[in-house]
């Protein structure tokens, strides 16, 4: 499933393959994904237009036009872009594809169609509107706005982190390695934890999350002692001699040391 590293991969490969390309016409192949637009007011207000930057916040992908719209993208489970130019290379789930005047496609790729697509005037507002927190790269996201976040909540620390009022962008995935590399339980009480465990998460999240940016989310390039690298139960830790373990916490399936990665819960 995309998750903020997988958006902000999506972002750049946009501004490599998309940008002041001229749009000459919109396919929209899967009305349900639509979101606050119909497929007739996003084919005008696209076509003739040409994306002049991107932004990201969270797990939402926003493209600006010259025109003054924004096209903002949600991926979903299995949403991906594909940017080509012969049918052979097209991809087999395109649900909307942007076709520009040199020839080229940029498809918006999504075998489950659990993805959404908007049209905007304004990012900020659209944010608000979602009621989502500060993107854990953004200025806004500081460590004692993190320790303020966490304060209000009770129950576990893994909730916690994947609570997009709060902080957004982080999904399953990365709650689990960011607490593995902080060992710290996903379990643990959230207003248990001290201020120097709290530091240790909000070091941990913009590491995790740049080691994967970094990677290209190619987990064979990620840091050999990650978790992500060894996601499994029963398989030994790669950073003591504790084993991997798997627990439903929160109603999602979680991975962690069962040596390292202490409860803290009274």
């Amino acid at each position: 499933m995309p998750e903020l590293p997988e958006v902000e991969i999506f972002r750049k490969y946009l501004n490599r393959t998309s940008l002041n390309r001229r749009i000459q016409s919109v396919n929209i192949y899967a009305n349900e994904m639509l979101k606050e637009v119909s497929s007739l007011s996003l084919q005008k207000n696209l076509k003739n237009s040409r994306f002049i930057k991107t932004n990201r916040h969270a797990k939402y992908l926003f493209a600006y036009t010259d025109h003054h719209k924004i096209l903002v993208l949600h991926f979903g489970m299995t949403g991906s872009l594909k940017y080509y130019r012969n049918d052979e290379a097209k991809p087999g789930h395109i649900r909307m594809v942007i076709n520009f005047s040199n020839g080229y496609h940029l498809a918006y790729d999504c075998t489950r169609k659990l993805g959404k697509i908007f049209l905007i005037n304004d990012e900020q507002k659209f944010v608000a509107k979602k009621n989502l927190g500060p993107d854990p790269f953004s200025d806004k996201f500081t460590l004692p706005k993190f320790r303020e976040m966490l304060s209000d909540k009770k129950g576990t620390i893994k909730s916690a982190l994947m609570d997009q009022s709060a902080v957004s962008g982080i999904g399953n995935i990365y709650s689990d390695e960011i607490l593995f590399n902080s060992n710290i339980h996903p379990a643990s009480k959230t207003e248990l934890l001290n201020d120097d465990q709290i530091k240790k998460i909000y070091q941990m999240i913009k590491k995790v999350l740049n080691k994967s940016i970094e990677a290209g989310t190619d987990i064979q390039k990620m840091p050999v002692k990650y978790l992500l690298m060894n996601r499994m139960e029963g398989n030994n830790c790669l950073r003591c001699p504790g084993k991997i373990r798997k627990k439903t916490i929160g109603g999602r399936s979680s991975y962690f040391c069962d040596r390292h990665q202490k409860e803290i819960s009274e």
